[in-house]
């Protein structure tokens, strides 16, 4: 995460890209949830929603409250995914369960 952030080294998406990565094959959600980001910003590689998407699931399915709630505002946009009410609600419901705010956190994708 310095390489994104720029915290102790240049700022390097690139980079980063690479070692959150590896972080998020081997299972860790936090990185899974930060690897999406890097997708759907096009931070060291290309915009790919699909990916984006795919790693928001595998880190809200492990239960990353962030990645929760933004899997349940896709499912309410239909961002990237169709849109489904229901999925919408349960995924949000499941991020507010665990004390996710999404005030405090922008909530918005």
């Amino acid at each position: 995460m310095q390489y994104q952030y720029g915290q102790g080294v240049a700022q390097d998406f690139a980079q980063a890209f690479q070692w959150i990565s590896r972080a998020a094959d081997n299972g860790y959600p936090v990185a899974q949830y930060n690897l999406a980001m890097a997708y759907e910003r096009g931070q060291g590689i290309p915009k790919d929603g699909t990916q984006a998407d795919l790693w928001y699931r595998k880190a809200a399915e492990q239960g990353y409250p962030q990645a929760q709630y933004i899997l349940g505002l896709a499912y309410q946009d239909g961002i990237g995914i169709g849109r489904n009410s229901d999925l919408a609600s349960e995924w949000k419901m499941k991020a507010i369960q665990q004390g996710y705010n999404p005030v405090s956190h922008g909530g918005i994708r």
